[in-house]
């Protein structure tokens, strides 16, 4: 490639390793020296930061391996980059690639649902006999949060509160909808804060009618969720990018 030129006594140097008694170089090794690597390197840029915590997931470590998938496309549908490499610790590199204002991101899974863990029919509690939300439950709430803190600035606005509803199987809020969201429960710069998202479904759960605990597992299961609140239904990921 014109782009990506190679000092040629640097070539002679890498490659004299590489080259059997015939006097030909032996491509399988050098792609086996070159890819393993290429691993090392991004494996190293992957770590994670000395200090962080590990963020808690309802993802157990041994779901959806080997089957997630990044496309980057330009303005005019043209591959940009794509998924190339699967690590042996669960990430996935795209290698380097350029991006520019207006490209598009696609996330896609093959296969996601094909290792699922046989989920219980014994449910776990939502809602305490106090009337209060259970810990388990509360925790996943927390993690359900987050997931939809598509800017991470610690709010749901109502863009990403309507991105929830309709994960949920339910239609979006209106706005007199949404203004009763935010003369009730706590919320900060236009938007529902944690607390205010949890408040939400302790309401829910202590509908009077009481259909509240099938409309929560309801939603629970569109969001991937099975009865023990473990996330075996849906594959949750992160995009890292590092210049």
């Amino acid at each position: 490639k014109t782009d990506s030129l190679v000092n040629k006594q640097y070539l002679e140097i890498l490659l004299k390793d590489f080259v059997n008694d015939s006097g030909y170089v032996d491509i399988a090794a050098l792609l086996q020296e070159t890819n393993s690597s290429k691993v090392e390197v991004v494996n190293k840029l992957l770590e994670p930061d000395e200090g962080n915590d590990e963020t808690p997931t309802d993802v157990p470590r041994d779901r959806f391996l080997n089957d997630l998938f990044l496309i980057v496309y330009n303005m005019h549908d043209e591959l940009i980059g794509i998924t190339r490499h699967v690590l042996s610790d669960g990430h996935y590199s795209t290698g380097m690639m350029t991006v520019n204002s207006g490209d598009k991101v696609m996330i896609f899974g093959m296969g996601t649902t094909m290792d699922r863990k046989k989920s219980t029919t014994e449910r776990v509690v939502l809602i305490e006999e106090n009337s209060k939300l259970s810990k388990r439950f509360r925790a996943t709430l927390m993690n359900i949060f987050d997931s939809f803190d598509i800017d991470q600035d610690g709010v749901l606005n109502k863009n990403e509160m309507n991105f929830y509803t309709l994960a949920c199987g339910d239609s979006e809020l209106t706005d007199d909808d949404w203004d009763i969201y935010m003369d009730t429960f706590d919320n900060r710069d236009g938007g529902l804060t944690m607390s205010g998202f949890i408040k939400v479904h302790e309401m829910e759960a202590l509908d009077p009618e009481g259909n509240a605990a099938a409309d929560l597992w309801h939603s629970l299961y569109c969001l991937g969720y099975d009865t023990q609140l473990s996330a075996i239904f849906g594959c949750s990921y992160d995009i890292v990018a590092r210049i």
